[in-house]
């Protein structure tokens, strides 16, 4: 009996199965709880990323509305600024204003405020109620000051901007940053003067046209002139005082002014039978004197610029304009002001406001800026000394001479028809449409009486002349830097163009444009210069010698001067912006 039991097997077909079942029923049930655990987290992290991004996104709105504000108008700001900051003294914002500035309905205090989104919820329209967001502050202050590198550029930083936002499942995200906002005033239209090389003159000294048989000058291109007097206390600063002679014309001269931009740092005389016709901007830092026979005319375009806010320093009496009827065309000289924070701000780019160096001994100018001081050749020596420029250096008459190749574009090599004058070298291969062009230089002493016009043509011209420059024939694509007074003095009509912005920024390898493909490129002959000063040797990038921001100083000049100056112009601002202290709590 027992035996027949154990050997009865019917039902065990059954009982496998069963088993069977239950087990894929544990297999299945655990699939379903890890693909539900899985949809579940999914659907979280979705939601997480989304309200991640979305507090980015406001973090965007925010600074891209108080860019708008920026670029609008940097001192109002939309009015978020509850205490305007000044160069000493911080200032404070509202959080509240610049809540609104993303969302109108936004409200709450100065350093708190909130508002909710009715935006419907993309994961799942049904349930979404909007989320919540938060402004806050524990610190709201705002401060200006000046950018450390760039002239003509304020920085404002918003201290402590957290912004959460909670969405309507519980998410929350924040961002907490100071927001930096570099902001510089351009000239009218946002147009740049065009650097170093859209310039005719740079000219650290006076310019005169007195001689009785000079005929005519004309500058293509954009001018700089200055007569420097001494250095006066004038608005809590040092400053260097405008001189009487800045353009001085007599006689039969004729001189156009037919670039954009003109600067005169000094008095303009015009006396005799002299005339002096403005195509484009001109201003004059001292007075406007024309007596006798002579003539300003200011053409269709052009306009004329004084500081009239008060005296200029070193001056007792505000700058004046004195003639008769018939001395103007039109008749009265329009003048349009520059006002006393765009006067400031043309004097720190030529040094003359708290010069470099100690009373007696101090150095400013446009020159003095453009130049570095003391820069390093690929030997890594400071040929004249860390606190001097190559400008201020006296080599000797026939001490100059410049060797370069390139495998590529060619040599500079040396014209010999400048032997009698001074050194002029050229790139002996046609780029960017324009002919040879290269570097002449003035040797100290050099007398230019008999200059032949072809010995500069194509050249940025450099002197390092202790005696005046005399012009006599066309040099044209010419641009002058000089601190010698130049003069004209024989029958001969003269005109002086530039040597044109690519043409500077190639031989000086892009100075004042850091993403220059040129500056590291040794197939640019300019970046293999060998340069005899003297008993000095200079080897490397004649770039080197150039401030990184020479094109900036000079547009900022002319922009602080004459384009976007007083109520002759309007002034349009670009800004920057970027993060300081920048943290973040997120869910995801």
């Amino acid at each position: 009996m027992k035996k027949r039991l154990f050997k009865n097997n019917k039902g065990i077909a059954m009982v496998t199965i069963m088993i069977t079942i239950m087990f894929l029923s544990v297999i299945a049930t655990t699939l379903l709880y890890i693909s539900a655990s899985n949809y579940t987290m999914k659907v979280a992290n979705a939601y997480g990323k989304a309200n991640y991004y979305e507090t980015d996104g406001i973090l965007v709105k925010t600074t891209t509305a108080i860019r708008q504000s920026a670029q609008a108008n940097p001192h109002a700001l939309a009015g978020v600024i509850v205490t305007a900051p000044t160069d000493t003294a911080s200032g404070t914002y509202d959080i509240q204003k610049i809540a609104a500035l993303v969302d109108a309905t936004a409200t709450g205090s100065a350093t708190n405020s909130s508002y909710h989104t009715s935006s419907v919820d993309s994961l799942n329209p049904a349930s979404a109620t909007g989320d919540t967001i938060v402004f806050h502050t524990n610190n709201n202050e705002i401060v200006k000051t000046v950018h450390p590198t760039m002239p003509g550029v304020t920085r404002y930083v918003f201290k402590d901007i957290e912004i959460t936002q909670t969405s309507a499942r519980g998410f929350e995200n924040s961002v907490k940053t100071d927001l930096v906002y570099d902001v510089y005033e351009q000239s009218t239209g946002g147009s740049s003067a065009g650097g170093v090389g859209n310039m005719s003159m740079l000219l650290d000294s006076p310019l005169s046209s007195t001689a009785a048989n000079f005929k005519n000058l004309t500058m293509a291109g954009n001018a700089f002139v200055a007569d420097y007097g001494t250095a006066q206390s004038w608005e809590g600063d040092t400053y260097i005082a405008p001189g009487p002679n800045g353009l001085v014309m007599s006689n039969e001269s004729r001189l156009n002014l037919c670039g954009t931009n003109n600067v005169v740092y000094g008095d303009l005389k015009l006396s005799g039978n002299s005339t002096l016709c403005v195509y484009g901007n001109l201003t004059v830092y001292g007075d406007i004197s024309v007596t006798g026979n002579a003539t300003m005319i200011v053409a269709g375009g052009g306009k004329v610029y004084q500081y009239t806010a008060g005296a200029l320093p070193g001056r007792t009496n505000p700058s004046t304009v004195s003639g008769n009827a018939n001395n103007f065309f039109p008749s009265p000289l329009t003048v349009d002001t520059v006002d006393l924070d765009e006067f400031k701000t043309f004097a720190d780019t030529i040094g003359i406001k708290n010069p470099e160096g100690t009373p007696g001994s101090y150095k400013y100018g446009l020159i003095n800026k453009i130049f570095k001081k003391g820069p390093v050749d690929k030997n890594g020596s400071t040929p004249w000394g860390a606190n001097t420029r190559f400008i201020d250096i006296n080599p000797g008459v026939g001490d100059i001479t410049v060797n370069s190749t390139s495998p590529l574009l060619g040599t500079i090599t040396m014209n010999n028809n400048t032997f009698d004058l001074g050194r002029g070298y050229k790139l002996d291969n046609d780029l960017y449409g324009c002919k040879k062009f290269g570097l002449g230089f003035i040797e100290y002493g050099r007398d230019t009486s008999s200059m032949n016009a072809s010995d500069y043509n194509y050249r940025l011209m450099i002197s390092f002349n202790n005696t005046p420059i005399i012009l006599q024939q066309s040099t044209p694509f010419t641009t002058w830097i000089c601190k010698s007074p130049v003069s004209c003095s024989q029958a001969h009509c003269v005109v002086l163009s530039k040597v044109g912005t690519t043409q500077f920024n190639y031989m000086t390898a892009g100075k004042g444009d850091s993403q220059s493909v040129l500056y590291d490129n040794n197939t640019n002959p300019f970046n293999n210069v060998n340069i005899k000063f003297g008993s000095t040797t200079f080897q490397g990038k004649f770039g080197a010698l150039f401030d990184q921001n020479c094109n900036l100083y000079v547009d900022t000049m002319f922009g602080a001067s004459v384009n976007g100056a007083g109520s002759g112009g309007t002034p349009v601002y670009t800004t920057a912006i970027s993060f300081e202290n920048f943290e973040r709590d997120f869910d995801l």
